[in-house]
């Protein structure tokens, strides 16, 4: 499982190994002879409304998140790391955000948690670390090979995370 934290919009995905045995063995871009034989399951979004206080706006994602890690049991969630580019005020509620996901994570004591750079998630999957979000979303499609872009971003971006926390462990 992937998650792209934030808390108007927090996004989250969901891919399947079909082989645990293979693994990118170099420091390419993945492609098809480097590549575990990986498969959406699911993706989406978490949407808080923006008029909610922020502690509940907290609650009702730590609430989702904790249904959804019930229903998929993935093995492995990794977490996107804060930019520290971003201003002041994005940066606050997006660790808000990271308290709360590693919280609900906290409940699942067998699940292993990886937190990944921004930086290094589109340099693994695209060979270049400025990579835009149209780039990140091909390469999202191409290694799950999908017939459409995922639409919202930040679910793509969730995607990206979980092919990303794959291929490097």
């Amino acid at each position: 499982m992937g998650i792209d934290p934030g808390i108007a919009t927090m996004g989250w995905g969901i891919i399947k190994i079909k082989n645990q045995k293979s693994k990118i063995k170099n420091n390419n871009p993945p492609n098809s002879s480097n590549l575990p034989n990986l498969s959406l399951v699911d993706f989406g979004c978490i949407k808080t409304p923006p008029e909610q206080v922020m502690p509940q706006r907290l609650k009702y994602v730590y609430h989702q998140l904790l249904k959804l890690i019930k229903l998929h049991q993935p093995q492995l969630i990794a977490i996107e790391r804060l930019f520290f580019g971003m201003n002041s005020k994005t940066a606050m509620t997006v660790g808000q955000a990271r308290g709360i996901i590693l919280l609900a994570t906290a409940n699942f004591p067998k699940v292993e948690i990886a937190e990944l750079a921004p930086l290094a998630i589109k340099s693994r999957l695209t060979g270049y670390g400025r990579t835009d979000k149209n780039g990140m979303k091909e390469a999202v499609k191409r290694i799950l090979k999908l017939k459409e872009l995922p639409k919202s971003d930040d679910a793509a971006d969730a995607l990206a995370v979980a092919i990303c926390a794959v291929i490097k462990s």
